[in-house]
Protein backbone atom coordinates (compact mmCIF):
# COMPACT_ATOMS: atom_id res chain seq x y z
CA UNK A 1 0.00 0.00 0.00
CA UNK A 2 2.68 2.28 1.25
CA UNK A 3 5.16 1.47 -1.89
CA UNK A 4 1.78 2.55 -4.70
CA UNK A 5 1.30 5.69 -2.22
CA UNK A 6 5.09 6.74 -3.02
CA UNK A 7 5.07 5.86 -7.16
CA UNK A 8 1.75 7.58 -7.34
CA UNK A 9 2.05 9.64 -10.34
CA UNK A 10 2.48 13.90 -9.15
CA UNK A 11 0.50 15.17 -11.85
CA UNK A 12 -2.70 12.72 -11.00
CA UNK A 13 -4.07 15.77 -8.74
CA UNK A 14 -7.10 13.13 -7.53
CA UNK A 15 -7.53 12.14 -4.19
CA UNK A 16 -5.77 9.30 -2.45
CA UNK A 17 -7.66 7.47 -0.07
CA UNK A 18 -6.24 4.50 2.37
CA UNK A 19 -8.35 2.56 4.62
CA UNK A 20 -6.32 0.28 6.76
CA UNK A 21 -6.99 -0.73 10.33
CA UNK A 22 -5.15 0.91 13.25
CA UNK A 23 -4.47 1.29 16.86
CA UNK A 24 -5.38 4.27 18.33
CA UNK A 25 -2.50 5.49 20.82
CA UNK A 26 0.27 3.60 18.75
CA UNK A 27 3.52 4.14 20.23
CA UNK A 28 6.37 3.26 18.04
CA UNK A 29 8.81 2.88 20.86
CA UNK A 30 6.02 0.75 22.83
CA UNK A 31 7.06 -3.09 23.34
CA UNK A 32 4.91 -5.81 24.14
CA UNK A 33 1.72 -3.10 24.80
CA UNK A 34 4.39 -1.49 27.14
CA UNK A 35 5.97 2.20 27.19
CA UNK A 36 9.52 1.70 28.68
CA UNK A 37 9.66 3.42 31.84
CA UNK A 38 6.18 3.06 32.75
CA UNK A 39 4.48 0.36 35.19
CA UNK A 40 1.19 -0.03 33.45
CA UNK A 41 0.12 -0.88 29.96
CA UNK A 42 0.31 1.35 27.00
CA UNK A 43 -2.92 3.10 26.66
CA UNK A 44 -5.38 2.54 23.51
CA UNK A 45 -8.39 3.71 21.98
CA UNK A 46 -10.32 6.28 23.43
CA UNK A 47 -8.33 6.25 26.82
CA UNK A 48 -4.67 7.18 24.94
CA UNK A 49 -6.33 10.68 23.97
CA UNK A 50 -4.29 13.18 25.00
CA UNK A 51 -6.92 15.57 26.84
CA UNK A 52 -7.51 12.63 29.22
CA UNK A 53 -4.01 12.87 30.57
CA UNK A 54 -3.10 15.26 32.96
CA UNK A 55 0.59 17.06 32.11
CA UNK A 56 3.52 15.59 33.29
CA UNK A 57 1.76 12.29 34.71
CA UNK A 58 4.11 9.23 34.48
CA UNK A 59 2.38 7.81 31.26
CA UNK A 60 3.06 11.26 29.88
CA UNK A 61 6.53 12.06 31.11
CA UNK A 62 7.59 8.01 29.63
CA UNK A 63 6.06 8.69 26.16
CA UNK A 64 8.14 12.11 26.24
CA UNK A 65 11.20 9.94 27.05
CA UNK A 66 10.95 7.43 24.29
CA UNK A 67 10.85 10.32 22.17
CA UNK A 68 14.05 11.64 23.68
CA UNK A 69 15.42 8.65 23.25
CA UNK A 70 15.41 8.42 19.58
CA UNK A 71 16.34 11.90 18.90
CA UNK A 72 18.79 14.59 19.89
CA UNK A 73 15.98 16.34 21.92
CA UNK A 74 16.68 18.67 24.99
CA UNK A 75 14.95 22.11 25.77
CA UNK A 76 18.44 23.60 24.71
CA UNK A 77 19.37 21.74 21.45
CA UNK A 78 15.48 22.52 20.31
CA UNK A 79 15.87 26.51 21.64
CA UNK A 80 19.09 26.90 19.48
CA UNK A 81 17.77 24.54 16.55
CA UNK A 82 20.00 21.60 16.92
CA UNK A 83 17.10 19.51 16.68
CA UNK A 84 18.57 16.25 15.15
CA UNK A 85 17.11 12.37 14.39
CA UNK A 86 19.37 9.84 15.25
CA UNK A 87 20.21 7.69 12.36
CA UNK A 88 20.19 4.26 14.55
CA UNK A 89 16.90 5.22 16.50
Amino acid sequence: MFKTMEDWDPSDRRPMIVIAKTTKGYWPRAVGGKIPGHDGSQLVSYQSHPYGMKMNSDYFVALARTFEDITAWNSKAFAKGRLRIRANG
